[in-house]
């Protein structure tokens, strides 16, 4: 695997997830920086699209878990899950591309 080593998948991630909120004043643009940087630093393309839809299922599953639980009513919490999960996955187009780009590119 060439390019940096040490950063694994994680840390892709969480280099693309703080980039793209650092970023938060260019919509598009800020998020494909923040893949192409974290992809970059993962290493490979299928690392990372990994990094990159990491944060996605993470955020998912806690709206998820939180919804149910302040609701109290496992269906409404499953809407707004799901409804977070669609959210951020129209966030995570950008920072997809951004990370094949800086996959290929490392």
């Amino acid at each position: 695997m060439s390019g940096n080593e040490n950063s694994g998948i994680v840390g892709a991630s969480v280099q693309m997830t703080i980039i793209s909120l650092v970023l938060f004043f260019l919509p598009v643009l800020g998020q494909v920086i923040g893949g192409y940087v974290g992809g970059k630093n993962a290493g490979s393309v299928s690392s990372a699209v990994t990094a990159a839809i990491l944060p996605g299922i993470v955020i998912g599953g806690v709206v998820f878990a939180a919804s149910s639980t302040i609701a109290g009513l496992p269906i409404i919490g499953a809407i707004v899950g799901a409804g977070a999960v669609i959210l951020v996955a129209a966030y995570s187009f950008p920072v997809i591309g951004g990370a094949v780009v800086g996959g290929i590119s490392a």
